[in-house]
């Protein structure tokens, strides 16, 4: 059967008051530094909080609603034990020295703003054996990294989001093969076991078809990376659309999702290193800036 190739765009997708010490609510503006002012050193420690502490944090310094990709559910049902949590949560704050009689530390205010308030954003979800959510967010030429897994949420600066945000995966080599491309509806539902008969089905060749399941085979660690831009009304809006990420026994594989000509929709696999899969983030990013530039 004669195919229908798509165009070489496989980035063109359709693939959350209490205050230490006595302030009982933060009343002004703490004094830190601007946001859009740079960190003195960009490999700073990381600021290591307890989910409920991030929570507690964010409450106090109003910083609206906390993104999908960190949000945990609040603790403390009733007004007496809500009270309680953000009490013990601060006591650990200023246990670590993270925070003081006056409030949070100046640099981990600082980085939850950027978190808060970037002009740009890369969220990561993932599967590693474990769950785990990384939101990377940017802001005149700073930018700050949220990681969370299990109950902690980590808090660093960074230079580079897209590096930033690679340094979240773990070590995989490039795995074996070649970029393959099929249409999505072969495999859309279907079990790798079965991938094969779908594919011969939907006129691939049984080469590549065969190559297809072999990359997909036993990839049980999977990612996902989409990209956000602020727009001139400063909403966040996403573009670009996802990057998968497969990790397996074989190495790793992008997977990108495609549209030709004709309005069929193909998805391609294909075998990444480290350096390739920041180049497809850097370039997915880019494309959500230019497309929120209008």
């Amino acid at each position: 059967m004669q195919q229908h190739r798509p165009p070489v765009c496989p980035h063109r997708s359709h693939l959350h008051t209490f205050s230490p010490n006595r302030p009982t609510r933060r009343s002004a503006t703490p004094t830190v530094r601007p946001v859009t002012e740079p960190a003195s050193v960009l490999d700073t420690p990381r600021h290591v909080l307890t989910a409920v502490e991030f929570d507690v944090l964010w409450e106090w310094l109003g910083l609206g609603p906390t993104p999908v990709v960190l949000q945990i559910a609040s603790p403390g049902r009733s007004h007496l034990e809500r009270r309680a949590v953000q009490a013990d949560a601060w006591r650990g704050l200023r246990a670590r020295g993270l925070a003081g009689s006056d409030g949070p530390e100046a640099e981990l205010v600082r980085l939850l703003h950027l978190l808060a308030r970037p002009t740009e954003q890369l969220e990561l979800r993932a599967v590693w054996g474990r769950e785990v959510r990384v939101l990377g967010s940017g802001r005149a030429g700073v930018a700050a990294l949220g990681h969370r897994t299990e109950g902690t949420v980590t808090v660093t600066a960074c230079g580079s989001l897209p590096a930033a945000l690679v340094s979240a995966f773990p070590p995989a080599s490039r795995g074996a093969g070649r970029a393959c491309t099929a249409p999505t509806a072969a495999l859309a539902g279907v079990p790798v076991a079965d991938a094969r008969p779908a594919l011969l089905r939907h006129g691939v060749p049984a080469a590549e078809a065969s190559l297809l399941v072999r990359m997909l085979t036993d990839t049980d660690r999977r990612a996902q990376v989409v990209a956000l831009a602020a727009d001139r009304w400063g909403v966040l809006r996403r573009a670009g659309g996802v990057l998968g990420v497969l990790d397996g026994a074989r190495g790793r594989y992008l997977l990108t999702r495609s549209a030709g000509d004709d309005g069929t929709e193909w998805v391609t696999v294909a075998p990444a290193d480290t350096r390739e899969l920041r180049h497809r983030i850097t370039q997915l990013l880019a494309t959500a800036n230019a497309t929120a530039a209008g």
